[in-house]
């Protein structure tokens, strides 16, 4: 006995962060440390402010663990990985302490993190079989969340283990999914590549040319496989119809050359002449216009709405990437375009009663928002005889009365330009009946899974402080999955580094 408390006294004292690690009491759910995509709400970032990208925040904080890894990776690249004392004490049979069980399962788990999200990047294991065969469901924690990250992968980002019921625990979702989908750092910098040799190309073949990006680029609301739009402004070129379809041709030719891409779709018929292509470095779509100014005053109008209607920038990325899933985001095809979308959440957000009166805060009921949008424009908008405008802090205006009305396609959405009062940008939209069918069916599978959910809060609260079930309980799941819409990466997109 007396040897017993020798050795116990020996035993260094373990302190709260110690206590912490060993226990597993914490209520925020840890950041992913392969996290693919990330924003941020400060000054510098797109969140509220035209700011081209987030430079320092969406990163995870580099931990004790993450530094041991870090060092054993160069150890091992040196040839000198040697034992460590706490690896020699351990091979000899000697006792850790609480604190060195902990630093050890801490950096096991995370190499297992890190491991399993490159598999998520890649999109090929299947979900965990629970209805078939032997298994009925995920054995531990690490199962759980692999088996939840396939359909939902945004849920890590989510501090759900502090929500009392489903309206907060949606409002989390909304939060986490606009982080999850947001430009990063990297996103913007291949971008912005793409633009410097798009725009070298272009002035090779016109050197008086000016060649801006508009649209989601001057927003920061592009998606990880949102395109680029791009607009050049040359007074010799495109002063008629037919010219800009040979310049546009020209074009074509002039970006085959300069291996920029190897297929140009020249679409010289429509409203506002476009080129359409892919590149070779990145696979990002764009579209490239002439003299086609107006898309970035747009943007310019946009921006100002952005920053000052709160909870506006999450609401547009979650019904971008809704409509992008189910290829409705493009108007040639019959979709709503970008433009639209963020038309109406601004419009939507404007004329809502509570938050006009000021009796709800907007970011913290993203949930609910995102609900009664669905209810609105898939339920109870009268697209036959009403339009939208969000110039003079929003307004529903008669389709007749402005002669926006169609005898032969009433249903039609009409959005008003802010930039140009007497053009409908929701009039090409010539499938919104479809889109119309799918955001109702969107209110109705959320708020089904919502009351799913509300049964369920008991059992959340029983577990507090050990979150196995949580990553399960995804609301925004019902209507939203990880699809290769936002599974672009940079590691994926063939760009050399040295030219980043």
């Amino acid at each position: 006995m007396q040897a017993f408390r020798e050795r116990l006294q020996k035993q260094p004292e373990a302190g709260p962060s110690q206590l912490r690690d060993s226990n597993h009491t914490s209520n925020a759910t840890p950041l992913s440390v392969a996290t693919p995509v990330s924003t941020s709400s400060g000054a510098n970032g797109p969140t509220g402010s035209s700011a081209p990208y987030n430079g320092t925040q969406g990163k995870p904080i580099p931990s004790a663990t993450a530094e041991v890894s870090r060092k054993e990776r160069f150890q091992k690249k040196k040839g000198k990985n040697k034992a460590d004392p706490q690896s020699s004490s351990d091979a000899k049979g000697g006792k850790l302490s609480n604190a060195e069980k902990a630093a050890k399962k801490a950096l096991k788990l995370e190499r297992k993190k890190a491991a399993e999200q490159k598999r998520i990047k890649k999109l090929g294991a299947a979900p965990v079989n629970r209805n078939g065969g032997e298994r009925t469901g995920p054995k531990n924690l690490q199962e759980q969340r692999r088996a939840a990250s396939r359909a939902a992968p945004w849920v890590d980002l989510a501090r759900m283990a502090r929500c009392d019921n489903p309206g907060q625990m949606l409002n989390e979702e909304v939060s986490a999914f606009y982080q999850f989908v947001s430009p990063t750092r990297e996103e913007f910098e291949v971008r912005l590549y793409l633009i410097e040799l798009i725009t070298r190309a272009i002035r090779k073949l016109w050197p008086d040319a000016i060649v801006t990006p508009f649209g989601s680029w001057q927003t920061q609301l592009y998606l990880p496989s949102g395109d680029i739009d791009l607009v050049v402004e040359h007074h010799n070129v495109g002063a008629t119809k037919s010219s800009r379809a040979l310049h546009l041709g020209a074009l074509g030719r002039a970006l085959r050359e300069a291996n920029i891409t190897d297929t140009v779709a020249v679409i010289a018929n429509a409203k506002v002449p476009i080129i359409k292509f892919v590149t070779l470095d990145g696979r990002i779509n764009v579209d490239i216009s002439l003299n086609q100014t107006n898309g970035i005053a747009s943007g310019k109008i946009i921006n100002q709405y952005l920053d000052v209607i709160p909870g506006s920038r999450q609401l547009i990325m979650v019904i971008k990437s809704f409509l992008s899933q189910r290829s409705m985001n493009e108007v040639f095809t019959g979709g709503l375009g970008s433009y639209a979308v963020i038309c109406m959440v601004i419009s939507f957000l404007q004329v809502h009663p509570q938050l006009r009166s000021s009796q709800m805060d907007a970011e913290k009921n993203l949930g609910t928002l995102l609900v009664e949008f669905f209810e609105l424009y898939g339920r109870n908008f009268n697209y036959d005889y009403v339009g939208l405008s969000i110039r003079r802090g929003g307004f529903y205006f008669d389709k007749r009365a402005r002669g926006w009305l169609n005898d032969s396609k009433p249903f039609l959405l009409s959005v008003e330009d802010p930039q140009d009062p007497d053009s409908d940008i929701g009039g090409g939209s010539f499938g919104v009946r479809t889109v119309r069918g799918a955001m109702a069916g969107a209110f109705e599978l959320l708020t089904g899974r919502m009351f799913e959910r509300s049964t369920q809060m008991a059992e959340i609260h029983a577990a507090r402080g050990n979150d196995d079930i949580l990553d399960d309980l995804s609301i925004l799941s019902a209507v939203m999955g990880f699809s290769p819409d936002v599974s672009i990466l940079l590691e994926d997109s063939q760009i050399p580094a040295d030219k980043l």
